[in-house]
């Protein structure tokens, strides 16, 4: 028999142990009771190893005190085991074992039925009075029982997370549709007094059109008496009673008559409406 096997049978139950997973990962050191708590929450697993010195180890199976006496059917072909009874539990739950799945005693030989273990298991003993509350052996924390508390904890932390980022944009929302709102009306504004300006420059030019017009209509007046004028001042005059014919000939020869080179007031006319004519012409063109 090794020496681990003798000291479970004696004193050093209560030293510290240490458990070896299938990936050489050590736990440990931990009282003998823990690790049978360990094994009854599936927490040592077939293949495991157990020691005390971390020096010569053994199968967690063949340690009779850690109840790893049964394997269960996970399909027609394969069976998982050895484990602590109580560890079935936990694989009925996650839906890995069936629980009319076939489960075998590798030490008695029994045979039954996953759920007939269970309810065996959970049944009172015929004649076992219940545990003083102060005898009875302290309820272990379960690892899914924590990680279960862990990530609804992790949850609740990512939901109030989100709850913030969407209040955020929220916000972020209503400050863009304000900045939209101010621009639109800014917009208005500045269209509304564009078009104010628009209209009293149209007033502008319509009032400069005007002026020009009536300016145009009275320098055409100006030139039509002008012309009048130069027109009255270009018809022979009436012939007075002649004392002497030459004396009459020179007397009308001032209005073009004659071959003189003197020049009488329809020349002088004749220029002025010429410069009313450009400028009425000038002040037409600037109206187009």
């Amino acid at each position: 028999m090794s020496k681990i096997h003798t000291t479970l049978k004696g004193s050093g139950q209560h030293a510290g142990w240490h458990l070896k997973t299938a990936d050489d990962s050590v736990y440990g050191p931990i009282d003998f009771d823990d690790l049978i708590d360990w094994a009854s929450q599936g927490r040592v697993a077939p293949g495991d190893q157990v020691s005390q010195d971390k020096q010569e180890w053994i199968n967690a199976e063949t340690v009779p005190e850690l109840g790893m006496d049964w394997t269960v059917a996970v399909d027609a072909e394969s069976a998982y085991g050895p484990i602590n009874i109580q560890a079935i539990a936990d694989l009925v739950e996650d839906g890995t074992v069936a629980p009319d799945a076939k489960a075998t005693n590798l030490r008695t030989g029994e045979e039954t039925t996953v759920d007939k273990c269970l309810a065996k298991q959970t049944a009172p003993a015929t004649g076992d009075a219940p545990k003083p509350a102060a005898e009875q052996t302290p309820a272990t924390p379960d690892k899914s029982s924590e990680d279960l508390a862990r990530v609804q904890a992790e949850l609740q932390a990512q939901k109030q997370e989100l709850e913030k980022l969407k209040k955020q944009d929220a916000k972020k929302e209503q400050d863009l549709q304000q900045r939209i709102n101010d621009v639109q009306k800014q917009n208005e504004a500045e269209k509304a007094q564009a078009k104010k300006e628009i209209a009293h420059q149209r007033n502008l030019i319509a009032t400069e059109k005007k002026n020009a017009k009536d300016a145009e209509k009275e320098l055409e007046e100006q030139v039509d008496i002008l012309k009048a004028k130069v027109e009255a001042a270009a018809k022979p005059k009436p012939k007075a009673k002649a004392k002497a014919g030459k004396k009459t000939a020179e007397e009308i020869d001032w209005v073009g008559a004659g071959k003189g080179k003197a020049k009488g007031p329809a020349t002088d006319s004749d220029e002025m409406a010429a410069v009313l004519k450009k400028e009425a012409a000038a002040a037409a063109k600037s109206l187009e």
